[in-house]
């Protein structure tokens, strides 16, 4: 398994996704909730401290990088919010740790709140009876 460090570029295009969609994240230790909207930094800063220990934790390094919220990143659509936080997801899972973080988290919700916005998810049926379920969606 390889690991890159991932630009302020892509991290605030998934931050810049996550505020648009009203994104608030329950970190799973404190139990407290943080709304993306109002902390592009912070969230910038958080996903690319998790990627960056990633990498640091992959390859033996202790290098430190400052992160910054870049607002001429792009509005992605849905389904290229999914695949960039899977990229994040990858690039970030060589921590071990990585289950427990904001990030992970972060991911997780990104990718429920957005696949609710695929016209194919919309239409498909919510429950699979039969076959003519199937062909009715």
């Amino acid at each position: 398994m390889s690991a890159y460090l991932l630009s302020d570029f892509h991290l605030s295009a998934l931050v810049k996704f996550a505020s648009r969609k009203d994104l608030i994240i329950c970190n799973q230790v404190t139990w407290e909730s943080m709304l993306v909207r109002g902390n592009e930094n912070l969230w910038v800063k958080i996903l690319g401290d998790d990627n960056l220990k990633s990498v640091n934790h992959r390859y033996n390094r202790t290098d430190s990088i400052l992160f910054k919220y870049d607002r001429n990143a792009p509005e992605l659509t849905a389904i290229q919010a999914i695949k960039a936080a899977k990229c994040l997801d990858y690039q970030t899972s060589c921590h071990p740790q990585y289950k427990t973080t904001l990030t992970h988290q972060f991911v997780d919700a990104l990718i429920y709140q957005s696949v609710n916005d695929l016209p194919e998810f919309n239409d498909a049926p919510w429950c699979i009876d039969s076959l003519d379920d199937l062909k009715a969606a």
